[in-house]
């Protein structure tokens, strides 16, 4: 039988990840980079402003799409379409949950109330 020497904190966190693919539909050399509409077959109609040369296209559009998932620009990933205008895009979202300090059937004690 295995024992523990250590136990994790109560107050431990789990990282549980969430991705979702996009399929974008590129215009470089626009005047602006903005994310244009979704359209009905799904796909994302994208603005970018960088010229299609030397990869600074794929990067400014991997920089728009973290600016507009709030993630960094680690979280979003570039699959295929490297050298044409429909791209397929992987977006990884790490999130943390914290686990409760108090294990189930335990209740925690109640907060004193503050006075003023």
């Amino acid at each position: 039988m295995a024992t523990w020497s250590k136990l994790p904190p109560a107050n431990c966190y789990h990282s549980t990840v969430k991705e979702f693919f996009l399929r974008i539909a590129t215009r470089p050399n626009a005047r602006i980079s903005r994310i244009v509409e979704k359209m009905a077959d799904g796909t994302w109609k994208v603005d970018v402003a960088a010229a299609p040369e030397d990869g600074k296209a794929n990067a400014a559009l991997i920089e728009l799409l973290a600016e507009y998932f709030h993630l960094p620009k680690s979280s979003v990933e570039l699959l295929s379409g490297h050298a044409g205008r429909h791209k397929r895009i992987k977006i990884t979202q790490k999130t943390a949950q914290q686990v409760p300090a108090e294990t189930p059937g335990e209740t925690a004690a109640p907060r004193a109330r503050r006075r003023r």
